[in-house]
């Protein structure tokens, strides 16, 4: 799925957390690479966090969570981005496909 992803910096942190980069480790490079005043690139560090702390098994949680930090504008495109994905997820889990 994260081969599906279109943002460069979102996959590499979504790569990162499959490939099972600590929590630290990821932190810091998303960090190096990411603008500080970049609402969207800071949410996408704490979403890959919260990924590599596996402390939200669902993904709908974490789509809900960075959306509620976002403008209506930025909303819109978080969810053209990551909303099928979400939906294929939660299908997976739904047929036992994903586990835990």
């Amino acid at each position: 799925m994260v081969e599906e992803v279109c943002d460069p910096f979102l996959k590499k942190g979504l790569m990162m957390c499959v490939d099972g980069y600590d929590i630290e480790s990821i932190n810091m490079i998303l960090k190096k690479e990411a603008d500080p005043s970049d609402i969207y690139q800071n949410i996408v560090i704490e979403g890959c966090e919260m990924v590599a702390k596996q402390f939200a098994a669902n993904p709908t949680v974490m789509l809900e969570k960075f959306k509620s930090r976002l403008s209506t504008k930025d909303q819109s495109k978080l969810d053209r981005m990551a909303g099928k994905l979400v939906e294929e997820y939660e299908e997976m889990c739904e047929r036992g496909e994903v586990v835990f």
